[in-house]
């Protein structure tokens, strides 16, 4: 059996035939502005190239490929990957070269998720999900904007390789030989940040534990202080127990 996928593209509408029974498709120079929704009817498909097209969003056709395995859609227009932690099967995500800015917090449901690259995406955040994907080997953020990195990073394999040359870094990154790996310095990158945002997730979550305990608020500002030893000021932590205190007595 075959199915009719339509798309748009610069040349025009177009018209492709594709197996019910097939795995693999590679449509990337091709143009491509939108996909119809008979690609959802390809409900065997593991790895699907889209790579450099002029697609502006994810295809919600794409969405729904929950066999899928490896999605190539660098090189293209998308401006979100909002959706993409549905495609829980996926082992590998390219998308580089997309006008991102940031990441979606789905993206910690790609738990299958071995090697990921969102290289020169322009991103300034990563959420803090992402520390939650625990069989990533490979990890490449390089050459964006990222001054910046949430703690819970950290939660990723010690064997997770991790590269940021090209981004803002509070400290030097030395990726000029191999294996070009950022992972060991972690912890040097989180001790010399001065970004609330680094911690914010974690210590709220720390600081709303500690509420049923009563603690005085500064008893709670020490704890969180000496849980992240870092730069961030002391008055910034204060704003998270103030703000954690003020909707508890609420």
């Amino acid at each position: 059996m075959s199915v009719n996928v339509e798309l748009a593209t610069r040349r025009g509408r177009e018209t492709r035939t594709v197996q019910t029974s097939a795995t693999s498709l590679n449509w990337c120079c091709s143009r491509i502005i939108t996909v119809d929704d008979g690609l959802r009817q390809l409900t065997g498909l593991r790895r699907l190239q889209l790579f450099t097209n002029e697609l502006e969003a994810l295809p919600s056709s794409l969405l729904d490929l929950h066999t899928l395995e490896c999605l190539d859609v660098s090189r293209n227009a998308i401006k979100s990957l909002d959706g993409v932690g549905r495609l829980t099967a996926l082992t590998v995500l390219l998308a580089n070269h997309l006008p991102l800015q940031a990441l979606p917090r789905d993206l910690g449901c790609l738990r299958q998720v071995v090697h990921m690259s969102v290289a020169n995406c322009g991103l300034r955040s990563l959420p803090a999900s992402m520390g939650q994907l625990s069989c990533l080997e490979t990890l490449a953020l390089h050459d964006n904007l990222l001054s910046w990195l949430p703690c819970e990073l950290d939660r990723l394999p010690a064997r997770t390789r991790i590269f940021l040359r090209g981004n803002q870094m509070p400290i030097k990154i030395v990726e000029n030989r191999p294996p070009f790996n950022s992972r060991p310095v972690l912890p040097d990158i989180f001790a010399n940040t001065t970004r609330l945002e680094m911690l914010r997730d974690s210590a709220m979550t720390l600081a709303i534990g500690l509420q049923d305990l009563e603690l005085p608020a500064l008893v709670t500002l020490e704890i969180i202080d000496a849980a992240w030893d870092n730069d961030v000021r002391m008055f910034a932590k204060w704003q998270i127990v103030t703000t954690v205190k003020h909707f508890h007595d609420k």
